[in-house]
């Protein structure tokens, strides 16, 4: 059996998860990953609870604004960063905290995901261009033609849903959506733990209005 562990601490904005977290990573003698994808990026500081320079000091943190709005990152990209940086990390520690309140980031860490096929950046970029240039209906109609069964499933007044259905559908137009997630999911060898930290909603909101004064 492993000996590594991976102790995931989640729960909403302001509950304390940062402090929980370094309470714990200080007990094990440990490092922080990070899977808030807010905190991810440089530009975004009210309203995401990005650990404050001293907290940075005390524990050394990884996945903290170290990308730009700028740049396209999806949890694919951040699922690969963390198992790589989890890997180099459990080579020197037993234990691994991971914290934040994104949990598609997070399942995809501990549960990893489906294979999709890579989508070359010009298709991505034809139908971004396509949506400006269409809207929301051409994007409906596009998708209708493409792939009527998922039309049907999906909620077609969500953009993001659409384009990112389409990229898929226009560089693999034989498959469907549902046929590429094949299910073949990479195998996690380590033990996990969750802690979910919960607060009355009044005290959450109460806390992102003083944020933002």
């Amino acid at each position: 059996m492993s000996t590594k562990n991976l102790i995931y601490i989640a729960g909403p904005t302001g509950v304390g998860k940062t402090q929980l977290s370094l309470k714990i990573a200080k007990l094990f003698d440990t490092e922080i990953n990070s899977c808030d994808s807010r905190q991810f990026y440089k530009e975004m500081n009210i309203g995401t609870a990005v650990p404050a320079p001293d907290e940075l000091k005390e524990v050394k943190h990884h996945f903290i604004q170290h990308k730009s709005i700028h740049e396209v990152y999806t949890v694919g990209d951040f699922e690969k960063e963390a198992i790589k940086k989890l890997d180099l990390l459990f080579k020197k520690k037993d234990t691994v905290i991971m914290v934040g309140g994104s949990g598609m980031y997070a399942d995809a860490v501990m549960f990893g995901m489906d294979k999709f096929p890579e989508v070359p950046d010009e298709t991505r970029n034809q139908i971004n261009v396509f949506y400006k240039t269409h809207g929301l209906k051409g994007l409906q109609e596009l998708l209708l033609e493409k792939d009527p069964k998922y039309y049907t499933r999906v909620n077609i007044n969500n953009p993001l849903r659409l384009i990112e259905h389409l990229k898929f559908a226009l560089h693999q137009t034989s498959l469907s959506h549902h046929s590429l997630a094949c299910h073949e999911r990479q195998e996690i060898l380590f033990p996990k733990c969750l802690f979910y930290i919960v607060q009355e909603k009044y005290c959450t909101i109460k806390l992102i209005c003083a944020w933002i004064k």
